[in-house]
């Protein structure tokens, strides 16, 4: 139990880094983005996959505001 209890600290310790805090971000807003596509694609079955790699703008805000709304 003692050496579990040392190896999470380690591990906590490590991941506390400032290069581990952004790319816990980036994965927090990947995630978010993902399930706002995905909100997206319950409504409409037929949206294009080109959407996602090529997002335009005005569909960025629209998302963001209907994913805040949802939650």
């Amino acid at each position: 139990m003692a050496e579990n209890g040392r190896n999470v600290g380690s591990n906590l310790s490590v991941e506390g880094g400032i290069p581990s805090g952004l790319n816990r971000i980036k994965t927090h807003l990947g995630s978010s983005k993902n399930d706002r596509l995905n909100h997206i694609l319950e409504r409409s079955p037929t949206a294009s996959a080109s959407g996602f790699f090529r997002p335009p703008p005005m569909v960025e805000h629209k998302t963001e505001r209907e994913g805040q709304g949802i939650n």
